[in-house]
């Protein structure tokens, strides 16, 4: 029956791999307290304000009063509040919470202001800026509630079996083992997410420099991935140090075979 544990073994670190990997996807990308924690440390706000501006006092470079006058219409607090409106848009259109595709509006107050008497042409602004309508998407989002259901029940049920297995046979050492094995295979991810912005900027050749947009897409990206990797490091460390303590554990106090 030695072979029976070590197949559920593997099993099961497959299963607890995945549960925290979705668990800590779900958390972060897909959370928007997250997402404007990042946006916010990236200075996302400030950014694309400075971008919007730009392109809207472009249009009116004779006249200093009104350009002056849009840059007191769209505010970083304005940008702010569409922002993170839209991101908890995009969390429950993700999450199924919503079939409304997220977006960012601010078409009425640029009518409201040429209403006021501000020269605006139209602009990709005039109507609201949908920030993904994929329905494929929107069904991977879905699916990833019951990915994460699938992943926990599986974790239970061979975690449970491989503890008969060893009751059965007064043999423990399997379930440190476990945790020595995931903590392994999460630290590679860990280390994969840590490399991956530098590696990512290495080989790009693209000059995103001059496009406000892409270059804001880049840092928050960024952002994002070394948090990652931090949050996959801690939990790496949490589960090779737990394993390995309860391994000598075993080999110490531990029933003799």
């Amino acid at each position: 029956m030695k072979w029976l544990t070590h197949i559920v073994a593997a099993f099961a670190v497959a299963a607890i791999c995945g549960l925290i990997f979705t668990e800590v996807i779900d958390h972060t990308v897909l959370s928007s307290s997250f997402l404007e924690q990042k946006a916010s440390q990236v200075d996302a706000y400030n950014r694309l304000t400075s971008s919007i501006d730009s392109q809207l006092v472009k249009q009116i470079q004779n006249s200093p009063q009104q350009a002056a006058a849009i840059k007191a219409l769209i505010t970083p607090t304005l940008v702010t509040q569409q922002i993170n409106s839209a991101l908890k848009q995009f969390e429950l259109y993700y999450k199924g919470g919503s079939t409304k595709p997220p977006t960012i509006d601010i078409s009425g107050l640029l009518t409201q202001a040429r209403s006021d008497g501000l020269q605006i042409s139209n602009t990709q602004f005039d109507k609201p800026v949908t920030l993904t309508s994929n329905t494929n998407a929107k069904k991977i989002g879905s699916g990833f509630e019951n990915l994460k259901l699938g992943y926990l029940i599986a974790s239970i049920l061979f975690v449970g079996l491989l503890l008969f297995l060893s009751w059965e046979k007064h043999r423990y050492a399997t379930l440190p083992d476990i945790g020595i094995i995931c903590g392994v295979l999460i630290g590679v991810v860990a280390l994969i997410f840590a490399l991956a912005p530098d590696a990512a900027n290495h080989f790009t050749k693209l000059n995103i420099d001059s496009n406000t947009f892409a270059s804001l897409a880049r840092d928050l990206a960024s952002a994002i991935v070394r948090n990652l990797s931090k949050i996959f490091g801690i939990t790496a460390a949490i589960l090779f140090i737990v394993g390995l303590f309860a391994r000598l554990l075993l080999a110490k106090f531990g029933p003799k075979p």
